[in-house]
């Protein structure tokens, strides 16, 4: 996908906007770029994302989670900073291991969208100052709260298990689900992106 294209960056909006709604790797916000709680979130949707076999997870603000509707956002956590220091390499800094994460803005439809792309953590759960965090349900949980969980993620990274564990809401999204959902667009991000990943299948 190219992320300074801003039609395929639309079509990222609206494809995410159009599930059901948030899910271990998706986000939906309107404000609330506090530093710290994002933070938070980029460990808690890395982590829950290698959780359940998404190569990616996404943060967007700008949608109102009630109905998913574009209303715009205020927050532009690509340019802000904490103190002297730009908040991605503030954040970095607190984040162990080291994830990769960046901010897109684009407008949809006349209304600021900011798209945040978080990697899933590989090899080992992602921390933020100190803390592992994961989505259990609809919350942002510190991981070490929650063992069963810690353990089958322990046991994904170490590629101890061969397949994801299906969400309870049964988002998880084979790579042929994601190819089909693609296809009414003529411009379309690329499913190496958003697609499950299948790195770790047939590992024993």
């Amino acid at each position: 996908m190219d992320w300074t294209n801003a039609d395929e960056l639309v079509a990222l909006v609206d494809r995410l906007s159009a599930l059901v709604g948030e899910n271990e790797w998706l986000e939906f916000k309107v404000g609330n770029d506090d530093p710290d709680e994002l933070g938070q979130y980029i460990s808690c949707l890395s982590n829950s994302a290698a959780l359940v076999g998404q190569d990616t997870a996404f943060m967007l603000w700008g949608i109102r989670d009630s109905d998913r509707a574009v209303v715009g956002t205020a927050a532009r956590p690509g340019q802000a900073k904490r103190g002297n220091e730009d908040l991605r390499a503030w954040l970095l800094r607190f984040l162990d291991p080291h994830v990769d994460f960046s901010f897109h803005t684009v407008d949809v439809r006349g209304k600021t969208v900011v798209i945040m792309r978080v990697d899933a953590a590989s090899k080992l759960p992602v921390k933020f100052k100190h803390v592992e965090y994961m989505r259990i349900g609809s919350y942002k949980k510190p991981l070490s709260k929650h063992p069963d969980h810690q353990r089958r993620l322990w046991k994904i990274l170490d590629g101890k298990y061969s397949t994801p564990t299906p969400s309870k809401a049964g988002l998880l999204l084979q790579t042929y689900r994601w190819n089909r959902w693609f296809s009414s667009s003529t411009t379309r991000p690329s499913s190496r992106f958003i697609s499950c990943r299948s790195r770790r299948v047939g590992r024993q």
